[in-house]
């Protein structure tokens, strides 16, 4: 890693060489984009989305969803829930802040986001951030915090920070999304982004 590099105006007919590429480009992109590494819109209901295979060249994960389930709520939302590695052991504890904040320990996934129900107002999804710090180390536990937001009707939204944590030292390589309460509606959406340090 270096420091940033202005990239230089484009003359007509100039040649691209390798060291312009290095240094205006590459190293500046190094520096700290972020870069998507998967993205899916559901044009069916499903039961979750899974990012696999998740590339261990990054320093940090952070995932945005858009998302409504096929539940039957009309008052409050679903819980997004998470699983790391394919791992459904009671190796998960979360907890919400909100008016009346509150957790759970021991759990088979984590509370991670809000998913809006399917007995919510039509045209309706949830959004949620997010960020899952330094998730290739293979010595500590792994930590994701997330604000989310669910709109339920034109009476009732709710918004929250989340924390979740995966009792495990395991390297994270795998990310499996689903709703607490029924299946993942059609146009709901998840994009991964890695981010280097």
């Amino acid at each position: 890693m270096g420091n940033f590099t202005t990239v230089p105006d484009v003359v007509s007919g100039q040649s691209f060489p390798p060291s312009l590429w290095e240094s205006a480009i590459m190293n500046n992109l190094n520096l700290g984009v972020y870069r998507q590494l998967a993205d899916t819109t559901l044009s069916s209901d499903t039961a979750s989305i899974t990012f696999a295979s998740i590339p261990q060249t990054f320093a940090h994960l952070i995932l945005a969803v858009y998302a409504r389930d096929s539940g039957a709520g009309t008052t409050a939302p679903d819980g997004l829930q998470a699983q790391f590695n394919g791992d459904t052991a009671a190796n998960y504890d979360w907890y919400e802040a909100t008016l009346v904040g509150g957790g759970s320990f021991g759990q088979t996934s984590m509370r991670i986001g809000w998913v809006v129900p399917g007995g919510a107002s039509a045209n309706l999804f949830s959004a949620t951030y997010i960020l899952i710090p330094h998730y290739t180390q293979a010595v500590n536990h792994k930590a994701a915090v997330a604000i989310a937001t669910a709109k339920i009707s034109n009476s009732i939204i709710y918004s929250t920070h989340l924390g979740g944590l995966w009792r495990s030292a395991n390297a994270l390589t795998q990310i499996l999304l689903q709703s607490s309460s029924g299946n993942l509606k059609s146009g709901s959406r998840a994009t991964l982004y890695g981010l280097p340090a």
